[in-house]
């Protein structure tokens, strides 16, 4: 498993659209806090693009819960199961 911070990939302050071309260019699984518009223009690059993939992860999560279910997807999908798909990683109750 390999990440970059939003500082690390230099993507800090670009719009969604720009990230998610990033994404496509570099086949990379873009992980965002940004619940109100990365999942509409996540959609609207699908139709175009094959997408590695999108995490969306609340800023209510807990960080140590983030982790541990991104680990997860990481061991239980393939990255074709990811492609052109958003998965949520809920808070815990």
């Amino acid at each position: 498993m390999d990440f970059l911070t939003a500082r690390e990939g230099d993507i800090q302050g670009l719009p969604d659209p720009e990230v998610l071309a990033l994404g496509v260019a570099t086949g990379r699984i873009i992980v965002s806090s940004d619940v109100n518009t990365m999942p509409r223009h996540f959609w609207r690059f699908v139709g175009a693009y094959n997408i590695p993939g999108l995490v969306i992860v609340p800023q209510s999560v807990e960080v140590a819960r983030a982790i541990a279910e991104i680990v997860a997807m990481w061991k239980d999908f393939s990255a074709e199961a990811l492609e052109n798909q958003i998965r949520w990683i809920r808070a815990g109750s």
